[in-house]
């Protein structure tokens, strides 16, 4: 997650970082989560 490539990670990309892993990981609960309620997968 080095953006700017100096070698290092700063706390903009870190945070970056980290709050893109957590976004993934919500929408992939929320489609287990759909999954499980669409019985007949109807959408």
């Amino acid at each position: 997650a080095d953006v700017d490539g100096n070698g290092s990670i700063d706390y903009i990309e870190f945070i970056t970082a980290t709050m893109h892993r957590h976004k993934l990981e919500r929408e992939e609960n929320l489609f287990k989560a759909f999954e499980y309620f669409d019985k007949d997968k109807s959408g």
